[in-house]
């Protein structure tokens, strides 16, 4: 990889990342952004352990595992705001 090619990656990184703390605060959390939160923030303040993963829309099944739960939690431990 060239210095160019890396100069011009991290940029571009560098700008996604300006522009999504930028518009955080156009989020909206709702129907199951809002339900994945909910979940995580009681797994983060030890009230919720999940046994299995999403609820797939329309149906009675779920993903395999919590894994997902599990990382939306981490920041959580930080801050109660969805945004975190």
């Amino acid at each position: 990889m060239t210095r160019r090619t890396l100069a011009v990656a991290l940029f571009l990184l560098l700008a996604a990342g300006v522009f999504r703390l930028w518009a955080t605060d156009h989020a909206r959390f709702t129907g199951d952004e809002a339900d994945y939160w909910s979940k995580s923030r009681r797994l983060a303040t030890a009230q919720y352990f999940p046994a299995y993963g999403f609820e797939i829309t329309g149906s009675a099944a779920h993903f395999p595992g919590p894994a997902a739960y599990f990382l939306i939690a981490l920041p959580q431990l930080l801050s109660p705001s969805p945004r975190a």
